[in-house]
């Protein structure tokens, strides 16, 4: 075989190797992105605290709690590795679920108030310990018999149920409907569904109850609002979102 012959035989073979490497790797990715899903969808724990070891699968749980559907995303180092809809969407048609359906944010965004709140105490910019009516300016906790003994604070406003205030469920408001403002729903004025929000026990004493801990998250948006000068979803770009761009 002459020299030429023999460079072109090294060439196929480096080649070959080369292709055989990147299917291989590719089999792997794959097989490692199978894996992870089936853990994501097999290994949802039992129960809360009770048992941890033991775990379930999705569709169990959305059978045994009647959910219709669910949207779940996987991230691993700040990368979403997959994404997937299961289920159905509510209302008539009832069509496929989705990772483009949209979802009410509900309780998700109390997570990110809770992190731009604690952003904040760590900059030195609000005190965890200290009146917040001393930091609001739009609107202010009214003060009473409660406040005189114990005023209300970052800390008690973020550990669910000790801020002392009034509990209420926050009501949905349909599309083309309008929707009252920030003030508005602090003061429980038209064309807000709820009342006022007062302070109706001891602040930083713990209160059990379902649903106490979300008329806080109303008053702490107020807070961050006039802390930082801007509306909150603007707080949230800056905070949250643009430092990971």
């Amino acid at each position: 075989m002459d020299n030429k012959n023999r460079y072109k035989l090294i060439i196929g073979i480096v080649c070959l190797i080369i292709l055989w490497s990147v299917w291989g790797c590719s089999q792997d990715s794959q097989k490692s992105l199978e894996d992870k899903i089936q853990k994501a969808e097999n290994g949802l724990p039992s129960s809360t605290g009770i048992l941890p070891w033991k775990t379930c699968s999705l569709y169990g749980q959305m059978d045994r709690y009647q959910i219709p559907g669910v949207s779940l995303a996987v991230i691993d180092d700040y990368k979403v590795d997959f994404a997937k809809g299961y289920g159905k969407q509510t209302g008539e048609k009832k069509l496929p679920l989705t990772t483009e359906s949209m979802f009410r944010a509900v309780g998700v965004s109390s997570q990110v108030s809770r992190f731009i709140a604690l952003n904040f105490v760590e900059r030195g910019i609000l005190p965890l310990h200290e009146d917040v009516n001393h930091f609001l300016i739009g609107w202010k906790i009214p003060e009473n018999q409660w406040t005189r003994k114990q005023a209300v604070t970052l800390h008690s406003l973020l550990k669910f149920n000790t801020a002392g205030l009034n509990e209420f469920y926050m009501v949905f408001y349909p599309r083309g409907q309008e929707i009252p403002s920030l003030y508005q729903i602090l003061e429980g004025l038209p064309p807000a569904k709820t009342p006022a929000i007062r302070v109706v026990s001891e602040p930083g004493k713990f209160k059990r109850s379902i649903n106490y801990w979300v008329v806080s998250y109303v008053v702490l948006e107020q807070l961050l609002k006039d802390v930082a000068g801007q509306p909150f979803p603007h707080i949230a770009r800056d905070v949250l979102f643009l430092p990971w761009d």
